[in-house]
């Protein structure tokens, strides 16, 4: 499921690229949408980098160096020659994937934004999700304000969400008491929902009398149904004259005009009672009584989001990335630049000062922004892919849960197969972009892990020590993406499958089976497919993992146990 770190890892890259260039594609934090940019006049930044700096500095420059020197008119040592092989490849990818980003993404992007509308709608319309309400009014003016924002999911915009400090009561006298049970009588006899009887809420709200929060929820769930509220009060000083007040609310119900309904009459609680703030929480019901952010999904309890610190670990890796890659890589004297200056100047030339500070200056300049392109890119790939690939899953297990209304008609057999039908037009969107993504990012991954593979292994002597610690982060990092993507790309063709097995077994019981098996006999698994320019190569099965991770394997030994290295 996609939890809050995930959301919060896309967040985290819009923040950290926000002070940037326009790019063709990118992530609203404030919005939580992906935005696609048509071509205008604030993409000649974006321009300039990819066409100047990616093709022209990077990659042209080095094919040019690795020509000469396989003519013979230059000399490169096997470090340089590595290094523009290295520039070539990354900076060819990359520049490659923004351009087709600006050409075929933008109906990707509508399709993306639209699965996240469809997954929100399907969670929320399959499972009856009972939404947990702690409100806690305490004297004083250091709480947080409650608007009246809502959305369509129950979950409030602009709530400053804090933990409800419910051991923190207010003494209210009986005469502010009687009046907030008028007010609470009041709100259940008015609901929208229906009518409802005063005597069961109104008539339960009285001082002194205590009721446990599972005993009211037993009788609020037998005697009114699905969409009422529950009060829970607490009196904590039997002897004195004035009582303790404190109460749990748990609203199962996914009304906007409820809940708004039921914030305005807060505030005017909070008025009555004479306090200068109420404190509230919105969000899925879990053990500590907490929520979680507008968007994303709780956890179980004890349970650790593995893949939301992966995420945000990943982002927050090539976010700072660049400040050190740079002047790493200005020290060692790897870019095409000094190699180019190596070529036409001899190596003890005396220069003067001015020309060697602008002569650095420059080289800055044109390493600098490539890295900060080259690593904005792919955390929006990766993470993309990732919340994308959750988001279907998502959609595909909500289908999952909705057998039982197979039995229930025309109309509601209908409902089920058009959401399906809406995620494979959601699907066939984005599938250009996808299919040459899924084909490029394969191809470049299978070739770059066994590269590094057998640099680790096999070159610890000839790379010098700097730059050899790259081959084991690349090599561990490179089947981790593998392993994190493409398990979650094989699992939606597998779990398509087996939903549509069952609801061909459950059209037994349907009360219009033969429209729902002919509408079933149409219906195909959803997969994801690798290939370029519109033809397939392959799809994403079941058994494509295997297959490319012995490709992996394979092509790893062949390489160590074909090429001999010799120490110069």
């Amino acid at each position: 499921m996609v939890t809050d770190l995930s959301w919060k890892a896309f967040d985290n890259v819009d923040l950290s690229s926000s002070y940037l260039w326009t790019c063709p594609l990118h992530w609203d934090r404030r919005k939580r949408i992906l935005l696609h940019n048509t071509p205008s006049t604030k993409l000649i930044p974006w321009a300039f980098v990819i066409f100047v700096l990616l093709f022209g500095y990077l990659c042209l420059s080095s094919v040019l160096l690795l020509g000469l020197a396989l003519f013979g008119k230059i000399s490169l040592s096997l470090i340089q020659t590595l290094v523009c092989v290295f520039l070539t490849i990354l900076a060819g990818f990359v520049g490659i994937v923004e351009i087709a980003t600006l050409l075929v993404m933008g109906h990707a992007a509508v399709g993306y934004n639209y699965c996240i509308k469809l997954e929100r709608e399907l969670l929320a319309g399959n499972s009856l999700q009972m939404v947990q309400v702690y409100l806690c009014i305490e004297e004083g003016s250091g709480g947080a304000k409650i608007e009246t924002d809502i959305t369509k999911y129950g979950e409030s915009k602009n709530i400053n969400f804090k933990k409800a400090p419910c051991e923190k009561t207010i003494i209210l006298t009986p005469r502010k008491l009687k009046t907030i049970e008028f007010i609470f009588g009041k709100c259940c006899s008015t609901s929208v929902t229906g009518a409802t009887t005063n005597k069961q809420y109104g008539g339960s709200i009285k001082n002194g009398e205590h009721k446990t929060t599972q005993a009211l929820q037993q009788n609020f769930t037998k005697t009114v149904g699905h969409r009422r509220r529950v009060l829970h009060l607490q009196k904590r000083d039997r002897n004195s004259g004035k009582a303790i007040f404190s109460w749990e609310i748990y609203l199962l119900t996914e009304n906007p005009k409820e809940i708004k309904m039921f914030l305005e009459i807060s505030q005017e609680i909070s008025r009555l009672a004479g306090v200068g703030s109420i404190w509230a929480c919105f969000g899925p019901l879990n053990s500590q009584g907490l929520c979680g952010r507008t968007g994303g999904r709780p956890l179980p309890p004890g349970k650790l989001d593995i893949l939301g610190l992966i995420l945000n670990a990943f982002v927050a890796l090539f976010s700072i990335y660049p400040c050190f890659s740079t002047p790493f890589a200005l020290y060692s004297e790897y870019d095409p630049l000094i190699l180019w200056r190596n070529v036409f100047l001899p190596p003890n030339s005396q220069t003067s000062f001015l020309f060697e500070l602008a002569f650095h200056f420059l080289r800055w300049l044109l390493l600098f922004p490539s890295m900060l392109q080259i690593c904005r890119l792919f955390p929006i790939l990766v993470l993309g892919s990732t919340v994308g690939c959750l988001l279907i899953r998502n959609c595909i297990t909500a289908f999952d849960k909705t057998p039982f209304r197979i039995g229930q008609g025309h109309h509601a057999i209908s409902a089920m197969l058009r959401n399906y039908l809406k995620l494979e037009i959601i699907l066939q969107l984005y599938y250009q972009m996808s299919s040459t993504c899924v084909s490029t990012l394969m191809g470049v991954g299978l070739m770059l892990e066994v590269v590094v593979n057998f640099a680790t292994l096999k070159m610890t002597h000839v790379i010098p020590m700097p730059l050899y610690l790259v081959c084991p982060s690349l090599a561990v990092l490179i089947p981790a993406i593998i392993h994190l993507l493409l398990p979650m790309a094989v699992d939606i063709h597998g779990k398509t499958g087996q939903v549509i097995k069952k609801w061909k077994r459950h059209a037994v019981i349907s009360l219009d089976k033969k429209y729902l098996t002919r509408r079933l006999r149409s219906t195909r698994p959803l997969r994801f497919s690798a290939g370029l320019f519109g033809f397939n190569f392959y799809n994403i099965v079941r058994n494509t993992k295997a297959t490319y991770y012995g490709a992996i394997i394979y092509y790893s030994i062949t390489a160590l146990l074909s090429v001999k290295v010799i120490k110069v």
